[in-house]
């Protein structure tokens, strides 16, 4: 069983900055090195995955949101509309 089968507490924060891209104290080489063990590697897949989730998710909630806005806007018998700014384009 390699070495980092059982993982310390330390590497899983080491994962999770590297997963967030914040600076770590650890060795490229070294993490590097790590990521030749599975359990190491598949710990960093499972998290990527769930900021990948989290990401998309933010980013679906906040289109549902402006197309909520816009539709509104639309059907809106009061709403004025708006000029557009800079010169004309030919």
């Amino acid at each position: 069983m390699h070495r980092l089968a059982r993982m310390r507490p330390q590497v899983f924060q080491v994962v999770s900055r590297c997963v967030a891209c914040v600076p770590t104290r650890v060795r490229r080489e070294t993490v590097w090195r790590w990521t030749q063990d599975p359990a190491f590697a598949a710990e960093v897949s499972r998290r990527q995955a769930e900021r990948r989730q989290a990401i998309h998710s933010e980013l679906d909630a906040g289109v549902l949101e402006a197309v909520q806005m816009l539709r509104g806007l639309v059907a809106d018998p009061e709403a004025q509309p708006v000029p557009v700014c800079g010169p004309p384009r030919h």
